[in-house]
């Protein structure tokens, strides 16, 4: 046995977070004080004897293997965005940022073994950058006209190099109030990596928004962000889906709820969504806006008497967007029935394939079948003793 370890400070912290542990509550099961382990966690990385290695690793849940290998991805300066209501806490914005940076280490696992798409997503590198021309900027190198909708957003954002992962958090309540995240990755290999981390959800109207929305802070947001973030990337988000000059040209003459029906099933975005659209482009007054909010909020569906609050009219008019990119990256690294063993064996080392398995199924959505199914099989192995991810 080595006379000392070297831990990562980043791999401890994202440990922690994932499982959803207090700092204290990792030194109560630790032979060291609670300033040492600050230092541990705030270092690069730390020179522990073999006592405290195997104390944290048993603490954290995590293999010690993984705790000491370097990381792989590192969020840029700016930071983590999210997309997330007030009442999303400092806690769960830490949870939902290290299953970004987890996501962004799978990215760059792939990049060492497949040719990733080149990233060619444009971002604005002037402060306060409109976020009407960001978008239209986007759209133009997606070749899209101004009166041709997005049919798919995320595949379309795949094909600009934008790496999207679906993760389900409805387990824990206080993540339920997040709904998607981004950040641009520095990757191991030196490349820069914009990633988007979507809640998944029912509602396509939500997924697209939501996706949008973290799209106008990647292209917006890249180098730095103000107090303003939000309404931007609010504005970017809906003239990415519905640019403002084809608004006005289709824009109804006499606006109802269900008069808007028609711009939400050609356009993909939802009705509250349009009725702002309106508002911010002058189509609406203050007064008419907030009775079609209302009307929205008290109209029910004749057929099944739920609220237009909770499933809008055109709720089933599409399905779910779903990503495809790092799938299909899994599939050219590893065959069409990929090889879990050989795909978790160019992962950092962790000589515990349930350990993996649990947290790599919570990315799978759209992966192959014989992928998810090798997953599950091997996260059912995972020791009863092992602190679940917190999702």
């Amino acid at each position: 046995m080595p006379e000392t370890f070297t831990v990562f400070g980043d791999r401890v912290r994202w440990a922690r977070h994932l499982r959803g542990l207090l700092a204290r509550e990792v030194v109560d099961s630790l032979p060291v004080s609670s300033p040492t382990y600050s230092r541990i966690e705030n270092s690069d990385m730390t020179e522990v004897d073999p006592v405290v290695a195997h104390s944290l690793a048993l603490a954290l849940s995590t293999p010690l293997g993984w705790l000491s290998a370097p990381p792989r991805a590192f969020a840029t300066s700016s930071g983590t965005q999210f997309r997330a209501n007030s009442r999303m806490t400092k806690g769960a914005q830490q949870t939902v940022t290290s299953w970004l940076t987890m996501y962004a280490e799978l990215l760059a696992t792939l990049d060492r073994v497949v040719t990733l798409p080149p990233t060619t997503f444009p971002f604005q590198t002037v402060l306060d950058a409109d976020p009407r021309d960001a978008a239209q900027h986007v759209r133009a190198t997606l070749r899209l006209r101004p009166d041709q909708p997005i049919d798919h957003l995320i595949r379309s954002l795949e094909k600009l190099g934008v790496f999207v992962g679906v993760v389900d958090f409805e387990e824990e309540t206080h993540l339920r109030n997040h709904d998607a995240s981004s950040s641009w990755f520095n990757l191991q290999s030196g490349r820069a990596a914009p990633v988007v981390l979507i809640r998944q959800h029912s509602s396509w109207e939500r997924v697209r928004f939501s996706v949008a929305h973290e799209a106008g802070h990647l292209a917006l947001h890249r180098q730095s962000s103000g107090p303003n973030r939000e309404q931007e990337a609010t504005e970017f988000a809906a003239e990415l889906l519905l640019p403002s000059a084809t608004l006005r040209a289709e824009w109804p003459r006499h606006v109802t709820v269900m008069g808007l029906l028609g711009l939400k099933e050609r356009w993909g975005m939802s009705i509250a969504a349009l009725i702002q659209h309106g508002y911010r482009n002058e189509l609406l007054d203050d007064d008419r806006r907030v009775s079609l909010f209302k009307q929205l909020s008290n109209g029910r569906d004749p057929k099944t008497g739920e609220r237009w609050r909770v499933r809008e009219p055109g709720a089933t008019s599409r399905t779910v967007e779903r990503p495809l990119l790092v799938a299909n990256a899994i599939e050219v690294g590893f065959g069409i029935s990929p090889d879990l063993q050989a795909f978790l064996g160019e992962l950092p080392p962790a000589r515990s394939g349930e350990w993996y398995s649990e947290f790599l199924l919570n990315f799978a959505t759209g992966w192959s079948r014989s992928m998810r199914a090798q997953l599950e099989a091997a996260a059912t192995e995972r020791l009863d003793n092992v602190l679940p991810l917190r999702r």
